[in-house]
């Protein structure tokens, strides 16, 4: 038995019984079987790749806008990428994420509609200017906790 008729025999042995491509493998002819890249053409035939699913820069940028930062979220953490940061570092991330996507990343397109809908205190830390998301993006990031938390305190007891 060749390489190749290995290789498809291995196949077949990870195919759940009675599934719909074990009795597609099963029907298989041996000349099929006995070469991986004839197997390869026929399995593709029979299961052509689905073509994924691509926002267009439209949706990615509505997307943007709907990846809200709430208030209440400011000053906790969460886990990105396998280590705790606070939430709004995560945010940053996913809205660069999805200007980078959109292809706007070094654009300041839509930045102040984003920027509109942060939290207030946000707002005041990260500035009202930004010539691309890179920037704007890393003025979130680089935002002081303890300066966040005295915006959220002083803003707490104005709203009371």
């Amino acid at each position: 038995q060749s390489p190749n008729a290995a290789w498809v025999s291995d196949f077949g042995l990870l195919l759940v019984s009675n599934s719909i491509a074990d009795i597609w493998f099963q029907g298989l002819d041996l000349i099929t079987k006995s070469d991986w890249g004839v197997f390869e053409k026929a399995f593709l035939d029979r299961w052509p790749a689905i073509p994924r699913a691509t926002k267009s820069a439209a949706e990615l940028q509505e997307e943007m806008i709907n990846t809200r930062l709430m208030t209440a979220e400011l000053g906790t953490m969460v886990t990105e990428g396998g280590k705790e940061v606070y939430c709004h570092v995560k945010w940053a991330s996913q809205i660069w994420e999805l200007a980078r996507q959109a292809k706007i990343v070094d654009t300041n397109t839509n930045i102040w509609l984003i920027r509109r809908e942060l939290p207030d205190a946000l707002q005041d830390l990260v500035g009202e200017e930004h010539k691309d998301w890179h920037e704007f993006c890393k003025a979130i990031t680089e935002v002081k906790v303890d300066m966040l938390c005295d915006k959220l305190r002083t803003q707490r007891r104005h709203d009371e």
